[in-house]
């Protein structure tokens, strides 16, 4: 049975919107976060799902085992394309259904009969022909921006809890990220199905306190907004996968969460301490390239997400290769059964 069309399910949940909203503006006022960060980008901004039919029209079957959420940009046309031509294509494996979306924001308004209004009108269009091809997207009126993602992840969590109550598992992902999913959706299936949430752990990290640095000051963290010396061990952002209770638990606890726009530490960080939980490390979510470059023989079927290296269509193309490769899938089953979690 199909269920409602995420348009429609939006102004359900919109008291959880408006809710959200008032937390975040109240609390960024209070905390210095606006000062520090909002000139840069409008990070309050949290709306319901686009009310135009032409831009959700997804819906979520109930045999859906595990929803793959992709973070997308409205501009990334390309990365979306290689992501439904390589790994993203795959709709079942091992007997099992899986979902692919992508999740996206929205350009600033520009003033109409501007060449930017007329840019991002055509833009807007391609999107809107592109989700009437592939009936795959979603997006939620929120300015598109990396200090949005926090709001814009949880939205994606509230949105798929919410539509696909048969899917066990939701896994959050970057579009420049490639998933294994032979791989992930076995180990999964055998996995626990509540209170489960793994990726690659970064612990005692510490917020960045300069904003002079080039190559830190994305992440530019002000006392006032994050008094503590260290957060909570995290799970790296590009892909994290959690049990779907751990999904809709994070989304009723945000509210109570001093607010950060790094998302996976706000997610798989502060939220799961609130909850008194601990995410689990799991190195074969390859978020660096570390893993890749150190398992020289057969990297790609021993690992579920790899990031930072080389673009999806190469990595599809080795993927590919090692599944014909039957020395490859012996080592790969020697890899499993010596276990690779730790």
């Amino acid at each position: 049975m199909r269920l409602t069309k995420i348009w429609k399910y939006a102004f359900i949940n919109l008291p959880f919107v408006v809710a959200f909203s008032l937390f975040v503006f109240f609390t960024t006022e209070k905390d210095g976060l606006r000062g520090n960060l909002a000139g840069r980008v409008e990070v309050v901004k949290v709306l319901p799902a686009s009310t135009e039919p032409s831009l959700n029209t997804f819906v979520c079957n109930d045999g859906v085992f595990l929803v793959t959420m992709v973070i997308s940009h409205f501009g990334h046309f390309h990365e979306r394309y290689l992501i439904r031509k390589t790994w993203g294509g795959v709709k079942r494996v091992h007997d099992i259904d899986i979902r692919t979306v992508f999740l996206l924001g929205k350009d600033r308004e520009h003033h109409p009969g501007t060449v930017r209004h007329r840019n991002q009108q055509t833009v807007l269009e391609k999107v809107r022909k592109e989700n009437a091809l592939h009936g795959d997207i979603i997006v939620l009126d929120l300015v598109d921006h990396y200090l949005n993602l926090t709001l814009k992840t949880l939205q994606g969590l509230n949105i798929i809890t919410n539509n696909c109550s048969s899917a066990e598992y939701v896994l959050k992902v970057d579009d420049d990220v490639f998933i294994n999913y032979d791989l992930l959706v076995k180990h999964i299936s055998y996995s626990a199905r509540e209170n489960f949430v793994i990726g690659y752990l970064h612990e005692n990290a510490r917020p960045i306190r300069s904003a002079q640095s080039p190559e830190y000051a994305k992440w530019f963290t002000p006392i006032t907004t994050y008094n503590r010396t260290y957060y909570p061990p995290y799970l790296i952002g590009p892909a994290y996968v959690m049990s779907h209770d751990v999904a809709k638990a994070i989304v009723q606890i945000s509210p109570q969460v001093p607010f950060l726009p790094w998302e996976d530490v706000f997610i798989t960080g502060l939220c799961l301490e609130k909850l008194k939980m601990t995410p689990k490390m799991d190195k074969r979510f390859d978020t660096n390239g570390e893993q890749f470059k150190q398992n020289v023989s057969c990297p790609i079927n021993r690992l579920f997400a790899i990031h930072n290296h080389g673009s999806l269509s190469q990595v599809w193309t080795l993927f590919r290769n090692e599944n014909r490769d039957t020395h490859c899938k012996d080592r790969t089953l020697a890899f499993e059964q010596a276990g690779n979690s730790e």
